[in-house]
């Protein structure tokens, strides 16, 4: 009778321990779920808001918008030469033009 009892003793203690370690998997398995969930919502948050332009690409498929994106992507490769020195100072002699074409434009109305 006492070996019975024991016997089903070990036999609910090695039920328990096998439960036990796949609530711990399951446990962990929720962790990473959750913290992919976060990283996720995190960057959607970081894209910001839809542009007012959307709607065009929404009825387009995951390929479509790709091959779009590599189209517009070689039509720029014949732009990397202008580094952003170049850029900055066209910026910069821009707003120098203009600058000066608003003093003119005072200078020649008084």
């Amino acid at each position: 009778m006492v070996h019975v009892i024991q016997a089903d003793e070990a036999k609910a203690e090695r039920t328990l321990a096998e439960e036990s370690k796949g609530a711990d998997k399951l446990m962990n398995r929720r962790a990473l779920l959750l913290q992919k969930q976060e990283d996720c919502t995190r960057k959607i948050r970081d894209l910001g808001t839809v542009p007012s332009g959307h709607e065009k690409y929404k009825n387009k498929t995951v390929d479509q918008l790709i091959a779009m994106l590599e189209k517009v992507n070689t039509k720029l490769k014949k732009y990397r030469c202008v580094g952003l020195s170049r850029h900055t100072s066209w910026c910069v002699s821009d707003a120098l033009l203009m600058c000066l074409l608003d003093r003119y434009i005072i200078w020649t109305v008084t």
